[in-house]
């Protein structure tokens, strides 16, 4: 038998039990202390894959395959059998037997939370999302949907489960701010709607105020766009010479050229306000600047509203020589045929039009703004963070790209056009709507109160009918009333052998005497709507510089008129009275009323009953010059 020291046989191992158990202790240990390194887990699954991989890392480098392919390994060098080899060849063991047990712990670790969640998603199916609520203008409402919806399907992962799922709608922007400096009570839930986790006001002017509230707020401005003049064409002498032409300059152009030039309503458009800041900053009287913007208006039978307003009914059929005020990014969307609001839908063939820049002009730094209320979930909070974040990367950026926006990497279809993004001061903005309301046209209109049989009905929860509803609305609206507006009131069918309650005049009437008249009305009879509107337009119509309009509100669709449709519009075409129409209970602004509107530079609004009071307070903000 070979003796121990024979070089012929291997020597007997060193290593016993006790090594054994310290070596499998050693890279247990070592496993843990390695992923815990990488970070804490937050949950049981985690800390349960942490502590068992480190075992299974312990249990890998003591198995018996480990030590038999080692031994092998050392056995090649075969010269160096001696007992300081002995000793070396035993660090090094311990050395392999370390890393091969932190590889496998870490390969577990790694995949046992995947494993998991394969499994549950398997069985269970997708995880409900992260409901967050996305308020922004009506002007970017269409843009904030696309950018919710490209979030959305950034955050599943791969795996088909979207992490989030956004609300978006639409709020008056100042009314937001203020909503969210208040905490955001019952009384703004009803008049703006849910309280938000996210926010796209459209412009740093209305987050000025933000930083210094309780609730925790993030401002991030994201993207950029100037506002532009978009002309179709045939309006090229307007826009041709120097890049350095001011809006003063080229309103004046357009003026030489017989063109007009239609702007969004400062009241309600941020882009009107800061396009008006601009034209009345380059020298340009309000008084005549605002008579020939109306006329732009009327000449190209636009409605009053915001850009979309302007883009949607010229995409409908711009052939006027009519300009428009509106936003690179708004212009872009209208050229590569994306939603412009829900009636201007994509797939239609749009009128082209191209852009001017006016080297005095404004543009919107388009902000992104997380509300992290105290009482929001952890998931929440993570996912409105992680919207914010995801904004800022190649995906979003280009997300925001696509629906019409500037950002750092602007790309190379736009051109280089220098303008201020940042808003002016809040003072002077205040300054200039004060300037806009004392320069802007009076009102004269006429209002057509459906009193019908079905307005008798009663609105559920409020112990009131349709028509007291109504009513108090009417009266309510007088509040906006200036002392150069005019107001008139009718109903219809005819009450009493008498379709005129109060003629159109600017003579003062009180909100109690509208009140007591219209009480003594009972709604009954048919809804001879054609032959209201067809009447009324020409009674509207007169020799004035204001604007002249005829609102009609109606719970329903045209019945016992004598005059068709078609014979309808022919007769209110071009007579300088837009028709606007709030349209209640049965009525819809898909239907005939739409085309009504549409065909007189006015408008359809869509409204419930709880929302009916201030459908119609809006509409007549846009028509009433006000006090």
């Amino acid at each position: 038998m070979p003796s121990p020291a024979d070089p012929g046989e291997p020597p007997a191992r060193r290593d016993g039990p006790d090594r054994e158990m310290v070596s499998f202790v050693a890279v247990s240990l070592l496993s843990l202390v390695t992923v815990l390194a990488q970070g804490v887990p937050e949950t049981f699954l985690g800390w349960f894959g942490a502590i068992v991989g480190a075992l299974a890392g312990g249990v890998a480098a003591q198995s018996a395959v480990v030590a038999r392919l080692l031994d092998r390994g050392f056995d090649v060098v075969r010269v160096l059998r001696t007992v300081r080899w002995e000793r070396v060849r035993w660090v090094l063991t311990m050395l392999a037997r370390l890393t091969l047990g932190l590889a496998v712990c870490l390969a577990l670790v790694l995949a046992l939370p995947r494993a998991v969640s394969w499994a549950r998603l398997e069985l269970d199916g997708c995880p409900p999302p992260v409901a967050l609520r996305l308020a922004t203008t009506a002007e970017q409402l269409p843009t904030a949907r696309e950018l919710a919806d490209a979030f959305a399907e950034h955050s599943d992962g791969g795996h088909g489960c979207r992490a989030a799922a956004i609300f978006v709608y639409a709020a008056d922007p100042a009314l937001t701010a203020e909503a969210v400096r208040l905490g955001w009570g019952a009384e703004h839930l009803l008049s703006l709607g849910p309280r938000p986790e996210l926010w796209l006001p459209g412009s740093t002017h209305f987050t000025a105020d933000l930083s210094a509230l309780p609730v925790a707020t993030e401002v991030r401005p994201v993207a950029a766009t100037p506002i532009v003049l978009a002309l179709p064409p045939e309006g090229t002498e307007v826009g041709a010479g120097p890049r350095t032409r001011t809006w003063a300059e080229l309103l004046g152009a357009g003026e030489r050229f017989g063109w007009s030039v239609a702007r969004p309503d400062p009241a309600v458009s941020l882009t009107g306000h800061l396009a008006t800041h601009a034209m009345y900053a380059g020298g340009l009287p309000p008084v005549d600047l605002e008579r020939r913007l109306a006329q732009g208006l009327d000449r190209g039978g636009l409605p009053l509203g915001d850009e979309l307003d302007l883009l949607c009914r010229h995409a409908a059929g711009g052939t006027t020589a009519t300009g428009l005020v509106v936003t690179e990014q708004q212009l872009l969307r209208y050229q590569r045929d994306r939603e412009l609001g829900d009636p201007c839908t994509p797939g239609g063939r749009r009128p082209p039009l191209r852009a001017v820049y006016p080297s005095d002009t404004l543009g919107l730094d388009f902000p992104a703004v997380r509300i992290g209320w105290p009482d929001a979930s952890a998931e929440q909070d993570a996912q409105a963070r992680a919207f914010l974040d995801w904004l800022d990367t190649p995906d979003g950026r280009a997300a925001l790209a696509a629906v019409g926006l500037r950002t750092a990497d602007r790309g190379s279809d736009l051109p280089a056009v220098e303008f201020v993004s940042a808003p002016p001061p809040g003072d002077q903005l205040a300054a200039t709507l004060d300037a806009y309301e004392r320069a802007r046209r009076p009102g004269r209109v006429l209002l057509a109160l459906d009193t019908s049989g079905s307005m008798a009905a009663p609105v559920a929860g409020t112990g009131r009918t349709r028509y007291d509803v109504a009513a108090a609305g009417i009266a309510d609206v007088l509040r906006l009333r200036g002392p150069a507006d005019e107001f008139g009131l009718w109903a219809f069918p005819r009450v009493g052998g008498a379709r005129q309650l109060f003629p159109i005049s600017a003579d003062p009437l009180t909100a109690q005497r509208v009140e007591t008249v219209l009480r003594g009305i009972r709604p009954q009879g048919p809804t001879p709507l054609y032959r209201t509107v067809a009447d009324a337009v020409p009674a509207v119509r007169a020799d004035t510089s204001s604007v002249q309009a005829l609102v009609v509100l109606t719970d329903g669709e045209d019945t016992g008129s004598g005059p068709s449709r078609a014979q309808v519009l022919d007769r209110i075409r071009g007579q300088g009275v837009r028709v606007f129409v709030v349209a209640v209970g049965e009525a819809s602004c898909g239907g005939a009323v739409a085309e009504l509107a549409e065909a007189t530079g006015g408008t359809c609004r869509q409204a419930s009953f709880d929302s009916l009071p201030g459908a119609v307070a809006d509409i007549f903000s846009l028509l009433w010059k006000g006090a």
